[in-house]
């Protein structure tokens, strides 16, 4: 039996139910206070509905710039862009029924397909998390160099708040490379969200430190956010030097007595 297809709508002010939806089911990027709702139906950002036969099951949200944020929070308040935008930034996918389950790929193609047929040479890309980068680090931290690991969320704090050393952020940027090749077994990546977008044929465009200093993102990925780029198609990110794990960790430990 073929499952039924997904269509997408632009959520709107004037959708009143479906906000209330939206308010109580977003976890990836949570609606935090009145004025965070009004900056989501700014002419700058676009939140599609999905829905399978007229039932709400999800919600994507994409924000509309000329240039690439520096951070989530710049998505979140930064000022509104008027002009034509140049790029879209896929900031939170939500699901708000099992019947979503496993469908993510399909609502990004819907979302993707809408956006360039209305802005041909747009740009799309996600700011993305790494749910397992921080327990990563830690463990191979402790088993490489030690168990005081409490300068790591230090650095990424200083990284999110814009006074760490370029040293500070390297080593983090280096970590988050690292990790993201990591495979938990041969031809699995570790990371579930580079696991689901790189299989969807998106590439890494960038990696963010301190993009999302939220005591949520601090948690999971030590405020470090991944860029994916869905189009146009690109080789992926490399490093003009490769980091050795052990360098990089060795840059982090001499961190913690500036941390």
């Amino acid at each position: 039996m073929s499952e039924k297809a997904l269509t997408l709508e632009i959520l709107t002010p004037s959708d009143k139910h479906w906000i209330a939806q939206l308010v109580v089911h977003e976890a990836v990027v949570p609606i935090r206070h009145d004025g965070d709702l009004e900056r989501r139906f700014a002419p700058d950002r676009l939140t599609y509905v999905a829905l399978l036969q007229d039932e709400l099951v999800g919600f994507i949200h994409i924000a509309l710039a000329q240039t690439y944020p520096d951070s989530l929070e710049d998505i979140l308040s930064g000022p509104i862009y008027t002009g034509v935008p140049r790029v879209g930034i896929f900031y939170g996918i939500t699901r708000t029924s099992e019947q979503m389950r496993g469908r993510a790929k399909e609502i990004l193609s819907l979302a993707s397909e809408a956006l360039l047929q209305r802005w041909p040479h747009l740009a799309l890309s996600t700011y993305s998390p790494m749910p397992t980068f921080r327990s990563w680090l830690e463990r191979v931290y402790t088993q490489h160099i030690g168990n005081n690991t409490e300068h790591l969320e230090d650095i990424a704090r200083r990284c999110a708040a814009g006074v760490a050393s370029p040293e500070m952020c390297m080593g983090m940027r280096q970590m988050a490379y690292l990790y993201l090749h990591t495979e938990e077994k041969p031809g699995r990546l570790l990371d579930p969200v580079a696991r689901f977008h790189l299989g969807n044929g998106a590439q890494i465009r960038d990696i963010l430190v301190g993009a999302d200093g939220s005591w949520h993102g601090l948690e999971q990925s030590l405020g470090v956010m991944v860029s994916y780029q869905y189009h146009p198609h690109c080789d992926g990110l490399t490093l003009s030097h490769p980091p050795i794990l052990e360098e990089s960790l060795h840059t982090l430990d001499t961190m913690k007595r500036v941390a």
